[in-house]
């Protein structure tokens, strides 16, 4: 039986890089993740799970510098299975089900992120256009989510790119996007 996949999960690729997966989803009627497309340096590269397994492959990527976007679809070997899922946010948490997505939101909007590096944080939307550094150049038009409060300091750490990002609607966790950078080096 295949093992599911949660956003928020780890994942490796070659050159000794990780990331946070997510979401998942379908593509093309396939099982797939969501990630950061800056993890990943081309198409049709594996993509691997903690346990050093290929959970899938590289079809989609959108990453161009000094251009919006920073994603990628990976479609899962047939040994993995997509959920709409994001792992436990805390060690007393459960998994958490996504009823849907909210894209687009307004400055001021409060919202919470899972990353491998840094766990659960929230804040809230600081500025809805920014471009991220990256080591190679930057990437236009990226929300800015800044967390302004959480359990870490700071807020997003390397590792923690493609993690989910959340608004909670009525006790629902709505997805809105998931982590690419960040501009600042510490919170508040």
């Amino acid at each position: 039986t295949a093992t599911n996949l949660y956003g928020g999960q780890k994942c490796e690729f070659p050159g000794n890089t990780f990331g946070t997966i997510g979401i998942g989803g379908t593509y093309k009627g396939k099982d797939a993740i969501l990630i950061a497309g800056h993890c990943v340096k081309k198409d049709a590269v594996y993509v691997y799970n903690s346990a050093n397994k290929i959970i899938g492959t590289v079809i989609l990527r959108k990453y161009d510098l000094w251009k919006p976007g920073d994603y990628a679809i990976v479609q899962l070997t047939s040994s993995f299975k997509s959920t709409n899922k994001i792992w436990p946010t805390t060690p007393n948490a459960g998994i958490i089900s996504i009823a849907g997505a909210t894209p687009n939101l307004p400055v001021g909007t409060a919202i919470r992120k899972y990353g491998v590096s840094t766990g659960y944080s929230y804040g809230t939307v600081e500025d809805m256009v920014i471009n991220a550094p990256y080591p190679d150049g930057e990437v236009y038009s990226l929300v800015s989510a800044i967390m302004t409060t959480g359990s870490s300091n700071p807020a997003v750490l390397e590792g923690d790119s493609g993690g989910p990002v959340c608004r909670v609607i009525g006790g629902k966790f709505m997805i809105t996007g998931t982590v690419s950078g960040r501009d600042k080096e510490t919170v508040g």
